[in-house]
């Protein structure tokens, strides 16, 4: 038979071999969690950036939106001023208003000053 303190012995070196395995198991966990942590991290920031150029994106389309209906407004502007022009020029009475200038257009309405009249057909007022 072994003596006591020999058996007793063999089994903390047991328990000094479980301790150090623990510990290594330990020190890998340790491991795994600070990168997990990291990763996390730069998850956030990746979100924190997406959002922030989303915002940006939405704040860009409502401005072109903006820009869109101030230009859409301007044509119809252009051509109500354009079909006024013309109009007052069929009727010969453009003397009357303030003086534009006037684009090529003119040559597609004809000039009434030469007798050309409008594109439709003749003068309906017979003028």
């Amino acid at each position: 038979m072994r003596p006591y303190f020999a058996h007793n012995m063999d089994g903390n070196e047991d328990l000094l071999a479980s301790l150090e395995t623990i510990k290594s198991e330990a020190a890998v966990a340790q491991k795994l969690v600070k990168e997990e942590i990291g990763l996390l991290r730069k998850a956030e920031e990746e979100k924190e950036t997406v959002q922030t150029e989303a915002c940006q994106l939405v704040e860009k389309k409502e401005t072109m939106k903006e820009d869109l209906e101030v230009h859409y407004q301007k044509q119809v502007d252009d051509m109500f001023l354009y079909d006024y022009r013309c109009c007052m020029k069929k009727h010969g009475i453009i003397h009357d208003a303030l003086s534009f200038p006037l684009d090529d257009d003119d040559e597609f309405l004809g000039d009434p000053a030469q007798g050309g009249g409008d594109v439709f057909g003749d003068d309906p007022y017979g003028e």
